[in-house]
Order: C-alpha cells, then structure tokens, then sequence
C-alpha cells in the first residue's frame, strides 16, 4: 500500500511540475510580446542618399495594439551621429516664424494595428532667424554624414512608452 500511495505521490508532483513550468513559460512569453519594443519600428526607404534626396521614414506597426508616436510638436527628430560624441540633433521648425509665434501642438501620429506611416524628409535644417525683423525662416542642405530617425512610442492608452530608432543611413557629400 505504501508504495501505491509514493507512486501516486510522485506523478502528482511530476504533474504539478509540468504544469507549474508551462504556467510561468506562457506567462513569461506573453509580457515579453506585449512589451516587446520592435512592435513598433522605424526603418528608411534607403542607407544611402545624395543630397537633396528625399528621405522617406516609414513606421510599421506588426504588432496587435494600436501604437501612437511623436517628439514634441513634430512626428519624429533626426539626429547626425558622431564618431565619440553624443548625437547631434538636427534643428527642424516646428512653428511658424513670426515674432509673435506660439508653439505648435504636440503632435501625435497614429499607425493602426499591423499598419505603416510613411513620412519623408528633405535633408533640410530649417529654424526661425530671430536676428531680423519679421524672422524669417532659413533652410539648409544638412551636412553629409550618418543619421538616424527618433521618436517616442506609445500605446494608444498611454502605457509602455518607450523612444525608438530607425536604421542609420548616410548622407553623401555633394562632390560625391
């Protein structure tokens, strides 16, 4: 009798066991999906541009939550990476150039489930000369070197926000 009751004691623990690892292994999985920040990502439509190329900047969405971006009152900001420095943002107008000029709204895009945005950009610099009157709004080609794409992501209810980054891509000298 003793070793019936033993031999129904270990399948039960080997039961529980099982169960017990399938339970923490699901679970486990399923936060890391939810969480998982390449649900939302930013790719460019090339590596390499000349000058003046538009770049286009797409945000695919593959996951199944509907997820909102935006960097302050504009959908995204580029930055020129530097060998040994800290990224160096590019100025991008946000608001019209007037002296008495406002911010803009924040600005929040949407890319619905398992959806693209695409933007583009002109390689160009652009901020309100304030040194005049009425300001005036330059422009510039920026310089040739290694960009990136930023912005910062959501979740349509506000959860799991996190800053993301396209592919690096290059921009070529002019002479090239």
């Amino acid at each position: 009798m003793k070793k019936k009751q033993y031999f129904i004691f270990i399948l039960f623990a080997i039961f529980i066991l099982i169960f017990s690892t399938f339970f923490i292994f699901f679970r486990k999985n399923q936060n890391t999906m939810e969480a998982d920040p390449a649900l939302l990502n930013i790719t460019t439509d090339d590596v390499s541009y000349q000058p003046g190329e538009e770049v286009k900047i797409v945000f695919h969405n593959s996951g199944p939550y509907v997820w909102r971006f935006g960097d302050g009152n504009r959908p995204y900001s580029i930055v020129r990476l530097v060998a040994g420095d800290d990224p160096i943002p590019v100025r991008l107008l946000d608001s019209p150039c007037t002296e008495e000029s406002l911010p803009a709204a924040p600005v929040a895009y949407r890319v619905a489930i398992r959806g693209t945005e695409t933007l583009s950009w002109s390689q160009k610099e652009s901020w309100c000369d304030t040194s005049v009157s009425p300001p005036v709004v330059v422009e510039k080609q920026v310089l040739p070197g290694t960009y990136h794409v930023v912005t910062k992501s959501w979740k349509e209810d506000g959860s799991e926000q996190q800053i993301i980054y396209s592919n690096e891509f290059t921009i070529g000298s002019s002479d090239s």
